[in-house]
């Protein structure tokens, strides 16, 4: 039954007891009871129009993302390209001697060269290169949607995500190539890019 009903439902029932006469409670309680379930009645009738309103809103937003053509797409501001930023490298937790990771500092790029701040998921992966074909790889870690926007840094005239890679296996010279995925959620892009960084390797 929906709210509309059941308000008008118990409407009538007080009305039809006032009329009968019946029982001991006087007019006047019937009354502010009347008053009472008339101002519920127009109250629900008001929260059904708003949900009925911001339904509408939702579909119309819905439509308008669904609708995006290709000439209206170059109004949008998203990662053409992503960079691994030259301060990208070797990164020591331990303080023994050889590095533990690499921190990868992300930038992700527009159609004009300009870094933009976006949601997406990012994969970094880490490769020695010098090692036989089955060894090279060293690690990788991938950063959710949900959890993107944590890795972000804007300050001091530097903007980039910071995602810090440990070794599963350590490499065994100074060079470490990454491997950088970014995937932008929305209009959907797929950007890579590939860098060396120099890395302290552990000691053996």
């Amino acid at each position: 039954m929906s709210l509309r009903a059941c308000a008008a439902g118990l409407i009538s029932g007080a009305v039809l007891l006032a009329l009968s006469g019946c029982g001991a409670t006087p007019n006047t309680d019937l009354n502010r009871e009347l008053v009472r379930l008339r101002e519920r009645s127009a109250q629900q009738e008001r929260e059904l129009a708003a949900r009925s309103s911001t339904i509408e809103e939702l579909n119309r937003r819905l439509s308008v993302a669904g609708g995006v053509d290709a000439k209206q797409l170059q109004y949008f501001y998203y990662p053409e390209t992503i960079q691994v930023a030259p301060l990208s490298g070797g990164y020591d937790e331990d303080g023994k001697p050889g590095d533990d990771g690499v921190v990868v500092y992300l930038r992700p790029l527009d159609r004009d060269g300009d870094v933009v701040k976006v949601a997406g998921t990012i994969r970094v992966q880490l490769f020695d290169l010098s090692l036989p074909p089955d060894q090279t790889y060293l690690g990788e870690l991938s950063v959710p949607l949900e959890k993107c926007r944590e890795h972000w840094y804007g300050k001091l005239m530097t903007q980039h995500y910071t995602v810090r890679v440990p070794w599963q296996r350590p490499p065994s010279g100074e060079e470490v190539t990454v491997r950088a995925t970014f995937a932008n959620l929305f209009p959907q892009r797929v950007v890579t890019t590939q860098a060396v960084v120099k890395v302290r390797p552990p000691a053996r």
